[in-house]
């Protein structure tokens, strides 16, 4: 029984993640699309890939566990990449948080959508748009399974920009 009810969930959580595109209705201006190869798209999703890195050093200086950068742009429409870390305690969480916002503000321009600030929840969310970061405790991402869920997306190498930063004079390792 408990199977079937988290396959359901599985399921159900998929479903949501995944909602039909939006259908051209000829009201408003047409949505934007690239073409696969467009040196626009190139750009963008290297940009994102640099955020995420840098997303992802902050979690691992901030000692977030099993932290991932994972390319969904292929499976979804609405991000390009997914940043998932654990953390143990809300305070380590909120700390991550604020220290991410500073680094992407800081290093890339970005800003995160505004949304609620950090409440009780063991699971936050950093909406950047091109990059969305997930900080969960192990109860949490044991459960929602967002690896399971983005089982399709390719991992971000992330040790390449672990060794140009340590060239660099920086002091933390990413541990894959």
């Amino acid at each position: 029984m408990l199977a079937g009810r988290s396959a359901s969930r599985a399921h159900a959580l998929r479903a949501a993640s995944h909602p039909p595109p939006p259908q051209a209705s000829g009201f408003g201006p047409p949505a934007p699309s690239f073409a696969p190869d467009s040196p626009s798209e190139d750009a963008s999703t290297a940009e994102a890939f640099a955020l995420a890195r840098t997303l992802a050093r902050v979690a691992e200086e901030g000692k977030g566990g099993n932290t991932r950068a994972l390319h969904v742009a292929p499976l979804v429409y609405w991000t390009r990449v997914m940043v998932l870390s654990t953390v143990t305690n809300r305070p380590q969480l909120r700390a991550m948080l604020a220290r991410m916002e500073a680094e992407a503000l800081g290093r890339h321009g970005a800003t995160p959508a505004p949304g609620p600030g950090p409440g009780r929840s063991t699971w936050e969310l950093l909406d950047f748009g091109d990059v969305v970061v997930h900080l969960q405790t192990a109860d949490q991402r044991a459960f929602y399974d967002l690896e399971g869920l983005y089982a399709d997306a390719e991992d971000i190498e992330l040790d390449a920009v672990a060794a140009q930063d340590q060239a660099a004079g920086a002091s933390y390792q990413v541990r894959l």
